[in-house]
């Protein structure tokens, strides 16, 4: 099983860049040309549905309801969240 990937705008581009970078074959699309800036947390579900892609969002206050909703709704290949892990001590 393969999974394609659709970035939302605030996923930092350098993400998909180093997953590229370990992985060619990866189907990874960029926000840039597919969602406009500031579409609402439900037009970007839908968005990602619609193409058959997991959503990657580091929004993890708000989109986790609004994904919560919309998987009761419709059918969804699903949600990667990415966790902002503060700088390390070191």
């Amino acid at each position: 099983m393969s999974f394609r990937f659709q970035a939302d705008a605030d996923l930092n581009p350098d993400i998909q860049r180093g997953l590229r970078r370990r992985e060619l074959a990866i189907d990874f699309r960029v926000a840039a040309g597919v969602m406009p800036d500031g579409t609402s947390d439900p037009d970007i579900l839908r968005i990602a549905a619609d193409a058959g892609r997991v959503l990657v969002s580091r929004d993890v206050r708000t989109m986790t309801g609004h994904f919560e909703k919309f998987v009761s709704e419709n059918p969804s290949p699903g949600l990667l969240l990415i966790l902002r892990l503060g700088r390390s001590a070191w």
